[in-house]
């Protein structure tokens, strides 16, 4: 999930400047370690690190990563694929079940109820043990944990999710990358290929042992059921041959009888007996070679008849061939007619793909159409207030010019008063200086007429 399908590294970054303003960070594109306090740049500690990671709603809250949720939907209803989430818990104790409820709460929302269920929801510390044939994970090391170290081995096999951390990072070096998820159908389905083809490759041996093994139990079997055939055949000829020594064997007990029976009546007979006796011998040898040769022959006429069953079987076995081989063309020409219907649902697939993405670029030339049109609308507004503006400053300056103009107005009038006053002073002066000029004279004749 982090990562890989949320956002963890923006939604961390937006979280720490909100939490401390005046701390150093570091872009998300400049990161160089999957760990963030970890980082080389030493501006993350680990104090404040896990804090934002322990407080409640951090998990809860991540945004998704752009594509990620189409694509995991997408990728689901791809059929023979089967998607299942892989996450590990941050924490302890009651840290770690508070992140894995978080987390079970953040695809409950985003994703619905049934990607919840355990087929298709895993929180463990070790991926390892997860099943699978493909893992699609940002950190270069899935298969270890920093604490707990390294797990088993894992089924799976790791597509890097390209972040900045990982780019340089030599344990992904030759492995698969997803940069985007838009890219996922070009990278994840030829690599699940790939894993679907070797797979029965690898049961192949399994297959071959197994077939070796039944193919020695068969012949087990046939020699089995051949010495059966062959103790049958013993046991009737044994009965053929128990009659004869059974009589053979009654007239030697007879003859034996006789024998005794004269010994008791005269010990003297015994050398009249002795012919009778070996005679007796003699015909007991023969009936056991008559029987051994009858023996012999009931088993050449078993194995005459193992040869035929053998023959039959080989047959059979043939004809079971060829119908093998029907059965496996007819399975063949199935799988080839299937792959065509896939790779036909592939195509329309494809194609529905191309109207949609046809579809959005003709909403987007729409969208880019209209932000042309509103920014012509708004450049249209701007201009006209701009020409509204310039007619306000130029009927401002028109006022301004009244006002001076009657400033200046103002300013001569008053000179022409200022001069006006001036004038009637100077008037005034001259007449009361005449007035005085006149008294003076007066003054004058007068004196003058009294001296006289």
């Amino acid at each position: 999930m982090d990562g890989v399908i949320c956002d963890f590294e923006r939604h961390f970054l937006g979280q720490w400047r909100a939490r401390y303003p005046d701390a150093d960070w570091v872009r998300p594109e400049n990161r160089q370690t999957h760990y963030v306090d970890s980082d080389p740049s030493g501006a993350y500690d680990a104090a404040r690190t896990h804090a934002i990671f322990s407080a409640p709603g951090f998990f809860e809250t991540m945004p998704p990563i752009p594509g990620a949720v189409e694509a995991l939907l997408e990728m689901d209803r791809e059929p023979g694929v089967r998607v299942r989430i892989c996450t590990a818990p941050f924490g302890d104790g009651e840290g770690m079940e508070r992140c894995k409820r978080e987390k079970l709460a953040w695809v409950r929302r985003v994703l619905g109820e049934r990607w919840t269920h355990d087929d298709k929801f895993s929180c463990t510390k070790d991926k390892s043990v997860v099943p699978g044939a493909l893992l699609i994970d940002d950190k270069p090391t899935p298969e270890t944990h920093w604490k707990h170290g390294a797990g088993g081995t894992p089924s799976w096999r790791h597509v890097v999710f390209t972040q900045p951390y990982n780019r340089a990072h030599q344990a992904c070096v030759g492995k698969s990358r997803l940069d985007a998820w838009g890219q996922w159908r070009a990278v994840v389905l030829p690599l699940l290929a790939e894993a679907a083809a070797a797979a029965p490759a690898a049961a192949a041996p399994e297959a071959e042992g197994s077939d070796e093994s039944s193919a020695e139990e068969e012949k087990a079997k046939a020699e089995g059921e051949a010495a059966d055939e062959n103790d049958e055949a013993d046991s009737a000829s044994e009965a053929e041959a128990q009659p004869a020594a059974a009589a053979k064997a009654k007239a030697a007990e007879a003859s034996e009888s006789t024998g005794e029976e004269e010994d008791d009546e005269d010990d003297d007979d015994e050398d009249s007996d002795a012919p009778a006796k070996e005679k007796a011998k003699k015909e007991d040898a023969k009936g056991a070679k008559e029987a051994a040769k009858a023996k012999q022959a009931a088993k050449d006429s078993s194995e005459e008849e193992e040869e035929g069953d053998d023959d039959e079987g080989n047959d059979d076995s043939d004809s079971e061939d060829e119908d093998s081989d029907e059965d496996v063309k007819k399975k063949a020409a199935q799988k080839e007619k299937e792959r065509e219907k896939e790779k036909e649902k592939e195509k329309e697939k494809d194609k529905k793909a191309k109207e949609r993405e046809k579809e959005k670029e003709k909403e987007k030339e729409k969208e880019k159409a209209k932000s042309k049109d509103k920014e012509r609308e708004k450049d249209r507004d701007r201009e006209k207030d701009k020409e509204k503006s310039k007619d306000k400053k130029g009927k401002e300056k028109e006022k301004e010019k009244e006002r001076e103009k009657d400033k200046d107005k103002s300013k001569k009038d008053k000179s022409r008063d200022r001069s006006r006053s001036k004038d009637k002073g100077r008037r005034h002066r001259s007449r009361s200086d005449k007035k005085h000029r006149s008294k003076e004279r007066k003054k004058r004749d007068s004196s003058s007429s009294d001296s006289a």
